[in-house]
């Protein structure tokens, strides 16, 4: 049956307005229609009812067919769109998500960066001050090391002024052993001739830059009579106490005749010490003992220690009197005692009239 003019017309619009709607792919049917599937359908709906309302519309069953085709087509293009679209958005919804998360950890691992940077620029610092201290103490001991070797170099100097200063000094005691040697010779010379002894003479070879005092004299005979007579620490005590004391020439004759002819006389078993010092020294010289006591109760004589023994010094030799208002420059009392074992003298006190 053919179809009118007024069919074809409208059979032709709504073809003309199918023709618009999107098909294929979607992309390209975009650049083609800003519109939506919704504003489309809206107006090939519209279009389709007004033909329909004019009775313009009258197609077979195969355009009818068609048109639910297209369509279906145009609905599964636009679900499949928005599905991509909302998985787009899922995904970029959990990148943000892990990003957000990543840079929670990036500010974590910041943050302990940082505190590693601070500890670590403490740590250079305290280095660098370690390192300072280090150079400093490296300059201090390049110091002690230059002093050490000049120590070490004065050392060696002084080790050798040491040797040649001992070797002087052997060569003194030499001399001075060789002068006590000839002073005691010369002194027994003259005993022998029977002249006085020019005691200090020989006194002043042993102690030529001073004058020769108690204490000198004493040392003297101790050097020379070593084998007669024993100087005990008491006997030394008072000679420097009496340093005033300047009738030298006498005390070394009256020390000198109690290590020699006292000592000599007094070796024989049973010699009475009272009875040779008198054959020995005058009556001026000699001072027996006195039984009389001070003030106190005490004996005059002094006391000693002598291996383990007390030991009172009873007999004395005198030199000038010992009342009162005596010059004490000449006033010299020598008290001894007579030892059987060493067959020695020994000497108690050298000083001032007690």
């Amino acid at each position: 049956m053919p179809i009118s003019m007024r069919h074809l017309l409208a059979s032709s619009a709504v073809a003309g307005l199918l023709v618009l709607l999107p098909v294929g792919d979607a992309n390209a049917q975009d650049n083609r229609n800003t519109w939506d599937w919704g504003a489309a359908g809206g107006v090939v709906l519209s279009f389709i009812a007004i033909a329909a309302a004019g009775g313009a519309v009258v197609g077979s069953s195969t355009t009818s067919w068609l048109l639910l085709q297209r369509k279906s087509k145009r609905d599964d293009a636009v679900n499949e769109k928005l599905e991509n679209v909302l998985n787009d958005i899922n995904r970029l919804t959990s990148a943000e998500a892990e990003l957000n998360s990543s840079i929670k950890i990036l500010d974590t691992k910041l943050n302990g960066v940082n505190e590693l940077t601070s500890t670590l620029e403490k740590k250079i610092d305290n280095l660098r001050n370690e390192n300072e201290a280090l150079n400093d103490l490296e300059q201090e001991q390049e110091k002690f090391q230059e002093l050490l070797r000049k120590c070490e170099d004065e050392k060696g100097s002084l080790d050798k002024e040491k040797i040649e200063l001992q070797k002087i000094l052997k060569d003194q005691e030499s001399n001075i052993d060789k002068q006590w040697k000839i002073m005691k010779d010369n002194c027994k010379e003259d005993e022998k001739k029977n002249q006085k002894i020019n005691s200090i003479n020989y006194l002043k070879l042993i102690k030529s830059s001073k004058s020769v005092s108690c204490y000198d004299c004493l040392n003297a005979i101790k050097k020379l009579l070593p084998d007669s007579l024993k100087i005990l620490p008491e006997a030394d005590k008072s000679a420097k106490d009496h340093e005033k004391f300047t009738n030298i020439d006498q005390l070394f004759e009256l020390l000198w005749k109690l290590g020699t002819d006292f000592q000599e006389r007094m070796r024989p078993e049973g010699s009475r010490s009272s009875e040779i010092v008198q054959a020995v020294f005058s009556k001026g010289q000699y001072a027996p003992y006195s039984s009389k006591k001070n003030k106190g109760g005490k004996r005059k004589c002094p006391t000693v220690k002598y291996k383990g023994k007390t030991i009172e010094m009873d007999e004395h030799l005198k030199i000038g009197g010992g009342g009162e208002g005596a010059p004490e420059n000449s006033c010299l009392r020598i008290h001894f005692s007579w030892d059987v074992e060493s067959k020695k003298v020994l000497i108690g006190h050298c000083g001032k009239h007690l």
